[in-house]
């Protein structure tokens, strides 16, 4: 945890920008919300003070709500895996042409892998194979934070977050499938961090606190950052309020009211001054936190 608290110390400068009282319109915002209609005037307020030109230097998908920094970066730089990994996490579709579906570790979708199979042909061998046919994806995971397909037509869940509902439902038959699908982690990416389904004001704060930290010439490691994303999600937080957390709790399990806590995340006292100070938190286990609602 204390590099946890290392990599998010709290940055200055101490001055706050100035924010027209004027709110902004929802395009101003498009280049952090994408096509996605925020009615939050918090949030909005604060996206249109993230660059845009930040956002593209730490690969940003306003459609997916995906940080992907490249692995350069001067100050979100990371290490790229090595050897099998680098090979496995380079494909992200089936290496048959045209087709949609997610890949195993082979490179083939499932229902590709098996007709592979049967046929005792290599894997280039099935590919390149004019008669082979392209399919169709099956549609997104229903976990909110999950940027994956389902692994098949007549289940909810890519096959990581199918397997961990199995798990965790035969754990606790009573889980509210609802609750698990906002509250549970995507499948690591290294180098990523996803703020799928987190609400819009947390996203504005973080990506306008990382602005501010990364401009102040700190670095910060992706896997921290992602971390603390996490910690926000199971806690089922609607904003970011650092200044009351302190770093002394462990994980919970999956979508347990108690979230490890976080230092001083460099949202505060930025995001804080630029939309004005947000309702009073309640207290929420070890965090003061929003709950959001419907949670």
């Amino acid at each position: 945890m204390n590099g946890v608290v290392t990599a998010l110390a709290a940055v200055a400068p101490a001055v706050s920008p100035a924010v027209s009282p004027a709110p902004p319109t929802g395009e101003s915002a498009s280049h952090v919300f994408g096509d996605m209609g925020v009615l939050d005037e918090q949030a909005v307020r604060l996206a249109v003070l993230v660059d845009p030109r930040f956002l593209a230097e730490c690969g940003w998908d306003p459609a997916g709500h995906v940080l992907a920094p490249p692995p350069d970066h001067p100050r979100l730089g990371w290490t790229p895996p090595v050897g099998p990994a680098r090979a496995a996490a380079s494909v992200t579709s089936c290496v048959v042409p045209g087709c949609s579906r997610p890949p195993g570790s082979h490179g083939l979708c499932r229902a590709h892998r098996s007709r592979q199979m049967l046929r005792g042909t290599s894997v280039d061998e099935f590919a390149a194979d004019p008669a082979r046919r392209a399919l169709t994806r099956f549609g997104p995971c229903l976990v909110a934070a999950c940027p994956r397909d389902r692994h098949g037509g007549r289940v909810a869940y890519c096959e990581p977050h199918q397997s961990r509902w199995t798990r965790d439902r035969r754990v606790d038959p009573g889980r509210d499938e609802a609750r698990w699908r906002r509250t549970t982690s995507p499948v690591v990416v290294t180098g990523q961090v996803s703020l799928a389904g987190m609400p819009p004001l947390i996203t504005a704060q973080v990506l306008y606190g990382l602005q501010q930290r990364t401009r102040s010439g700190a670095h910060t490691r992706v896997q921290m950052l992602r971390m603390v994303v996490e910690d926000l999600r199971h806690a089922q937080a609607d904003s970011v309020h650092a200044d009351s957390v302190h770093a002394t709790a462990p994980r919970p399990e999956w979508g347990g009211r108690s979230a490890r806590c976080s230092p001083r995340w460099p949202a505060t006292p930025h995001s804080r001054s630029a939309t004005r100070k947000p309702r009073r938190p309640r207290t929420c286990g070890s965090w003061r936190c929003s709950g959001w609602r419907g949670g």
